[in-house]
């Protein structure tokens, strides 16, 4: 079955239309916010696959959940022509609803393969000094 390279939750990514390369863009480890409900503008979930023998043959579905209130799921059907494969979420609008931790949780066929931990964490907004 296919395993699993790398999985990261970030603000954006995007894909060199000439080489074919991923750059993937302010890696998500906390979110700081002065309140909560908050809403993240923008959100990246990348995951790279690598074949191994037999998988050429097969349909896999990656599921990224994401463990906030209420539970978001996001199935990509996919297959390993190659050998490694790409899934990619891009989302708008991302809700946190309160501090505490995010899991975003990255599955292949149903079966658990990582996660992605994000603090969500209230941050007091800073006055600047009057000159």
């Amino acid at each position: 079955m296919a395993r699993l390279e790398f999985f990261v939750v970030s603000e954006s990514c995007a894909i060199d239309a000439q080489t074919n390369r991923l750059s993937v863009f302010n890696v998500l480890e906390s979110v700081a916010a002065p309140a909560f409900p908050t809403l993240l503008a923008s959100l990246a979930i990348v995951a790279v696959w690598n074949a191994e023998p037999g998988d050429e043959t097969r349909d896999f579905q990656a599921s990224a959940l994401i463990h906030t209130e209420p539970a978001q799921r996001f199935d990509i059907n996919f297959k390993l022509e190659k050998p490694r494969a790409r899934t990619i979420v891009q989302l708008q609008g991302l809700p946190i609803q309160a501090a505490g931790t995010v899991r975003f949780e990255m599955l292949l066929n149903g079966e658990h393969k990582a996660d992605h931990i994000v603090t969500a964490e209230i941050v007091p907004l800073v006055a600047s000094p009057v000159h």
